[in-house]
């Protein structure tokens, strides 16, 4: 009867310990549970992290072709301007070297003008001295005919 006892009290020990490692079984199930349960959450994050990391990705490079394409916008505005200012600068270049040539061409005028009054003024002198001599051989062709006349009356 012993053996029966001893048996039964090693069935009850195995069942309380069998009883004992489904408890840790049910424990570990619970615990797989939960790390599964975790996984999926973490694989849940990863997948809406790197959906929103691309998502960030493709607005950073939309921001970039913006970026670029303001910037080619801005340069070719700046071009436009530098090159109106050019063409406006271009074009009073012009305007002065037109200017400098009839400055230049009234400079000569004027260099004939002065030129045309010394010779006038020369002839002006001469005429005058002409005159001068003219008046005096009056005055001695006066004087010779009043002395003439003087002669005779």
């Amino acid at each position: 009867m012993k053996t029966i006892s001893t048996l039964k009290n090693e069935i009850d020990q195995i069942k309380s310990e069998l009883s004992n490692q489904n408890i840790d079984l049910q424990e570990m199930k619970a615990d797989n549970v939960a790390l599964v349960e975790m996984s999926e959450h973490r694989d849940y994050e990863l997948s809406r992290l790197k959906g929103e990391m691309s998502n960030v990705y493709d607005k950073n490079r939309k921001l970039k072709d913006e970026k670029n394409l303001y910037e080619e916008q801005v340069k070719l505005q700046i071009f436009m301007f530098l090159y109106k200012k050019l063409k406006k600068l271009q074009g009073l270049n012009e305007e002065r070297n037109q200017m400098v040539g009839n400055i230049n061409a009234l400079k000569n005028k004027l260099d004939l003008l002065i030129q045309k009054n010394r010779e006038f003024e020369k002839i002006l002198r001469d005429i005058e001295n002409q005159k001068n001599k003219l008046e005096k051989q009056e005055d001695a062709l006066k004087s010779n005919c009043d002395q003439v006349f003087f002669h005779f009356y």
